[in-house]
């Protein structure tokens, strides 16, 4: 008998159909930098976080979850400590930060530790993710001719690698290789280090990640090999077909331990130096949301830190920073727990880990709802379901279709 669909289960579908949407505005936005972008990403930034609220009031309760308990924490210590220090954030920022990524890892969190994925969620990935890498092109173009303005072209392009963990949790293994391949070849082609970093670290993990979930030794050997194979072919003939072009790509790896002209050592040091003369008071609580966009500037522009962790501990001092590398850690954990009952979400949740890492220390990330969007989802499912098989996650008989 076929299961009625539920008010619930339309929040969720629209949801998920709303997280590829925000990604292609975001790359229009960022590209043609016109009011009409800008607000269309605004607002679908709002029906997320309605939509998101809309649930979590149909619906009537919150399971008991930790993951869900230090999210709200979250949210409610900083809009505690932007409100009791009247930060210059508007309250669409507000709205938009602080509110929306937390918000929508719950809803996944709460909605798929009771249900299993939708067979529909597939054609949505692959569909969004051929929008997402065409959508790329025009704005690596604009990055490469004129630097972009100041690289913010290029930002959205980091959707690619960001959606690649529910690629893996909804298609086939085929259609992951192949959009493994293509997020590998587009962050070559934008010459973003950190970018391609991000990409071979996931893929790697992910790939190592199943193998050692495989029924016996032999097995995982005989798949780490295959995939540490095809992974060192797409990066080789990736880096040929870039130095053929000149795109210097090698000499912006090498240099990625430096400041490599991005500005970001300055913009570090001026941070540390005004948290560092801040109030006790302050430095344990921090200034509220976006204060260092707000109260410093840089070459005469007000910019984030460039670094996320450094960023929460400006804008909510000490506790907020702790509570944020509290998240890393649980995840972490959590990726240990799930390679204990040999889950098939241990490969999903791994990928996220370099994310984390990389846009964490050299990025955006926990401070805007942008590339954080489809992860936070990611998130939400792998804190809440646990299988060790792809058939007991989705509704439907998907075994065939993910022998790959």
């Amino acid at each position: 008998m076929k299961k009625k669909t539920t008010v619930s289960d339309l929040i969720i579908g629209l949801l998920y159909i709303l997280l590829f949407v925000a990604a292609c505005v975001q790359l229009r936005n960022q590209l043609l930098y016109t009011p009409l972008w800008s607000h269309l990403f605004q607002y679908t930034l709002y029906i997320i976080l309605a939509l998101s609220l809309a649930y979590i009031i149909l619906t009537g309760h919150l399971i008991r979850n930790k993951w869900i308990l230090l999210l709200l924490l979250l949210i409610g210590y900083e809009l505690a400590i932007t409100v009791f220090f009247g930060s210059a954030a508007n309250i669409r920022e507000i709205l938009q930060d602080l509110l929306t990524w937390p918000l929508l890892s719950i809803v996944f969190c709460v909605h798929f530790r009771r249900h299993q994925i939708p067979d529909y969620f597939s054609k949505i990935t692959v569909i969004g993710m051929v929008a997402i890498c065409l959508l790329s092109i025009p704005n690596i173009t604009e990055h490469l001719r004129s630097y972009g303005r100041f690289g913010a072209v290029i930002g959205p392009v980091y959707f690619v690698f960001a959606f690649l963990p529910l690629v893996y949790l909804t298609c086939s293994k085929k259609t992951a290789y192949l959009f493994s391949a293509l997020a590998t070849a587009i962050m070559l082609i934008s010459t973003k280090r950190l970018g391609f970093l991000i990409v071979i670290f996931g893929i790697a993990a992910s790939y190592l990640s199943e193998a050692y979930i495989l029924g016996n030794i032999r097995k995982r050997i005989k798949e780490t090999w295959k995939r540490i194979v095809l992974l060192l072919l797409v990066a080789v003939v990736g880096f040929i077909l870039m130095e053929r072009y000149n795109a210097g790509i090698l000499d912006r790896l090498a240099s990625l331990s430096g400041d490599g002209g991005s500005g970001r050592a300055k913009i570090w040091e001026t941070v540390i130096e005004n948290y560092n003369r801040s109030s006790f008071f302050r430095k344990i609580f921090g200034h509220g949301c976006h204060a260092v966009n707000y109260e410093m500037s840089f070459s005469g522009r007000h910019l984030y830190a460039h670094n996320s962790f450094l960023e929460t501990l400006y804008d909510y001092g000490v506790v907020g920073l702790m509570l944020i590398i509290y998240l890393t850690f649980m995840l972490i954990r959590r990726v240990f727990e799930l390679h204990k009952n040999s889950s098939v979400l241990a490969p999903v949740l791994v990928f996220t880990v370099p994310i984390i890492i990389g846009m964490g220390v050299f990025g955006y990330f926990f401070e805007q709802t942008n590339i954080i969007i489809p992860v936070c989802a990611t998130w939400g499912i792998c804190m809440s379901a646990d299988a060790r098989n792809r058939d007991d996650l989705f509704t439907g008989k998907r075994t065939k279709k993910h022998k790959g």
